[in-house]
């Protein structure tokens, strides 16, 4: 009987990261094509794709620090902090390449006390709450509750301008992704942060300093979180406190959604970008047909339950397999020279 069942078991453990919402994602455009002709407009899925933009940027550094095996809920509140922030300092005339780094900067600073504190024992979960409420607190204090403009052009033609039938904040979105999911994938830092995320000991055994991983996950959540409240103000035209609402959960959703492994270690950046295709259709979809903003978010949790069911299964038919593999078979083994 095993041995009936274990082609089916390899082949399911096997799936990438992702490679399940594929079906899932032409079945969605199919039904809502039926149900709306006007869906498969180019209109209709240039906004699609526009739609994921921001909270996408977003969801790249989230990847990164779930992989580590940590979780980032301040990223949205950071994003508005650091767009307030550079926003008030060019209407105050001060030059704009000072303005974008000191966002950026803003934005790796939180990051970095973000690691350092999940670091020293605190789970990632408690520090981030904490500093979703000052960073939050910050930017209405910056703003005052109302909106800062006028920016400059550059900023505001940045956020609207196209590249072909795409916005140019998507294809930076696009660039961002590429070269994380190269890093992740074919370099040495980016091993260590699967390592870190799958074993934090057996990875601080095999000589990778655990806390340099984790703070630099954070850090560069944190750098995206920049960006996106960057593109995000150019775009609107202006900066306010409200910007980054609810990314947080939504970037949590598109990452877990995409595969990538809610307890570290496993994941891929297109999984993610899967995920919030997937989000965007769906949303989409849902608007065109009428379906009201409450039934939209049930559909969303009850996604990502799903998507954390299934991550948890394929560990379970991992480890089933795990015996039947030799251990020099391994091609992520944890040894010093995979990783220094």
């Amino acid at each position: 009987m095993s041995s009936a069942h274990s082609p089916r078991r390899r082949w399911f453990g096997s799936l990438p990261e992702g490679a399940e919402l594929i079906p899932f994602i032409l079945i969605l455009g199919v039904v809502f094509a039926l149900l709306n002709p006007a869906f498969l407009k180019t209109a209709n899925l240039l906004a699609i794709l526009a739609s994921m933009t921001f909270v996408g940027v977003i969801a790249i550094g989230q990847t990164v620090v779930i992989i580590s095996g940590g979780i980032d809920l301040s990223v949205g509140a950071v994003a508005a902090l650091c767009a307030v922030t550079s926003a008030k300092m060019m209407v105050s005339d001060i030059p704009l390449p000072i303005c974008i780094a000191v966002a950026f900067a803003v934005g790796v600073g939180v990051g970095m006390i973000n690691g350092t504190l999940t670091v020293i024992g605190i789970p990632s979960f408690i520090v981030t709450v904490g500093t979703l409420y000052m960073a939050g607190g910050l930017a209405v204090f910056i703003t005052k509750g109302q909106p800062v403009f006028p920016l400059p052009p550059f900023v505001t033609d940045l956020g609207l301008a196209k590249v072909g039938l795409l916005t140019a904040p998507f294809v930076l979105m696009l660039v961002l992704l590429v070269v994380t999911g190269f890093v992740l994938r074919f370099t040495r830092a980016g091993r260590r942060v699967y390592a870190v995320g799958g074993d934090a000991a057996v990875a601080a055994l095999a000589g990778i300093s655990t806390r340099r991983v984790l703070v630099g996950a954070f850090a560069f959540c944190g750098f995206t979180a920049g960006l996106a409240g960057v593109l995000q103000m150019g775009a609107l035209a202006s900066a306010s406190n409200t910007i980054g609402a609810g990314w947080e959960l939504t970037s949590i959703a598109a990452v877990v959604i995409g595969g990538t492994s809610i307890f570290g270690g496993r994941g891929t950046v297109l999984g993610t970008l899967l995920g919030l295709l997937l989000l965007g259709i769906m949303t989409n979809g849902l608007v065109s047909a009428g379906v009201e903003p409450n039934w939209q978010t049930l559909a969303v949790g009850a996604i990502m339950i799903a998507a954390i069911g299934f991550d948890f299964l394929r560990r379970r038919v991992r480890r089933v397999r795990a015996p039947e593999s030799a251990p020099d078979s391994a091609p992520n083994a944890l040894t010093p020279q995979a990783f220094v």
